[in-house]
């Protein structure tokens, strides 16, 4: 055993102390860029105590661990689950006193190290099914051990025992047929999309890349899924972890950057009333058909919308136009001067005024400009000056300004979109 658990023994020493890896020929035990020894902690023993039971033989609050309804092994196996606990654990101090083989003590040494183990896990609430799911092995025969005794103190009365067992057996297989029925039927309803279980995009990614034009396809593409939307990713193109875990400088993303960004996808949704991620009006969105509350927000924002797979699509359309087709009143404060741009010193360079759009006398609902093949969303500004001036308080948001990277701000590469989203029209700026 010692010599089977030896690499991983090496491992675990050489990531916890930072050491370098070892190599020898096709043998090595590697240090990782990140190593997740912050689940374990001595600071949560305390609750875990407890909590332990209460996962393993009651449930745990993740849906594709447990049922609540039904229990992890139904509920009316605990009190035999806690009579054979006890029972096997008498079992092996007898053993061990007397120095007698008992299988018991094997299986209660397997609990021990699991219930240990679980005591140090400090993942979000505790430990959960999945992290302690080989104690169930225990379980089982603690709950037959508990059964056997059961048997054992009724077997001589026989029509209390015929009574008990029958009621056993009816219990547990009406059990089984509810718990089949739900599983097989209803569960899937309940639950769908389950966390963490969704499905391949690849024919939504095969319309963009087939049927829109380049500017879309350029986009920054959010894709909201669930948890490590990226693996689903490398599903839906094939593409190979060593590939997509592309290196920067010489080092690897970290863990964050990795599972968030990668090429022009953005594996996150960039919630408006999440900061710092705001609302971004210039991307594309791949949203799972079950999340009515981003498929409306997208909607109210007015972009458009087509149903592929088991997903939506979502792009902004009114930047795929080269003419104006609504009107606009406005001024530029900085950045440009008589047509021309006025490009800052520095790194980045700023175009800022104010606009309002003539259709329906208001603030435009986006501002987006398009440089160098790239996209950059304004920020609203209040503009006290123009509502005084034409007195009209619903225009007080109608300044903006627009931070573009200077090596972008190139004369006859800028674009400015002026976007009412309601009548689907624009005003645009060319420079």
């Amino acid at each position: 055993m010692a010599v089977l658990a030896m690499p991983l023994i090496l491992f675990h020493i050489i990531n916890i102390f930072n050491l370098d890896e070892i190599s020898i020929g096709i043998f090595t035990i590697p240090r990782m860029f990140r190593y997740r020894g912050d689940d374990l902690s001595i600071h949560v023993i305390g609750k875990n105590l407890l909590h332990f039971f209460k996962t393993t033989l009651l449930c745990d609050n993740i849906k594709f661990n447990s049922i609540e309804k039904f229990g992890n092994m139904y509920y009316i196996s605990v009190p035999f689950i806690i009579i054979g606990l006890i029972d096997c654990m008498a079992q092996s101090f007898v053993s061990v006193k007397n120095r007698h083989w008992n299988a018991c003590f094997i299986i209660s040494i397997w609990f021990i190290c699991v219930y240990i183990t679980g005591a140090f896990i400090s993942t979000a609430d505790g430990a959960n099914v999945y992290q302690l799911n080989s104690v169930f092995a225990t379980y089982l025969v603690f709950c037959a051990d508990g059964l056997r005794i059961l048997y054992k103190w009724i077997k001589k009365h026989f029509y209390v025992k015929k009574v008990i067992i029958t009621m056993i057996i009816v219990l547990y297989s009406v059990l089984f047929i509810c718990f089949s029925k739900y599983y097989f039927f209803d569960y899937t309803e309940d639950t769908y999309l389950i966390d963490l279980f969704n499905f391949k995009f690849d024919d939504v990614l095969s319309y963009i890349d087939e049927n829109m034009p380049a500017s879309v396809k350029e986009r920054n593409t959010y894709v909201l899924g669930v948890n490590q939307t990226y693996i689903f990713y490398l599903g839906s193109t094939m593409t190979s972890p060593y590939e997509y875990n592309e290196l920067v400088q010489d080092n690897s993303y970290t863990l964050w950057l990795w599972t968030q960004i990668y090429k022009n996808y953005r594996f996150y949704f960039p919630e408006e009333f999440d900061p710092p991620k705001e609302f971004d009006p210039s991307g594309n969105y791949i949203v799972p058909e079950t999340s009515e509350n981003y498929i409306n927000q997208l909607e109210e924002h007015g972009l458009e919308k087509l149903h592929i797979g088991n997903y939506y699509l979502f792009w902004n359309q009114i930047l795929c136009s080269d003419e104006s087709n609504a009107q606009a009143i406005m001024s530029w404060d900085h950045g440009a001067l008589n047509g021309k741009l006025v490009p800052d010193d520095g790194d980045n360079s700023v175009l800022s005024g104010w606009a309002i759009n003539l259709t329906n006398a208001s603030p435009w609902d986006d501002i987006i400009a398009w440089a160098n093949g790239k996209y950059y969303v304004a920020k609203k500004m209040e503009r006290t000056d123009v509502t005084e001036v034409l007195n009209n308080e619903s225009l007080l948001m109608s300044g903006f300004h627009i931070t573009i990277p200077s090596s972008d701000f190139i004369e006859g590469k800028v674009r400015v979109y002026f976007i009412d989203y309601d009548n689907k029209s624009c005003y645009i700026e060319n420079y």
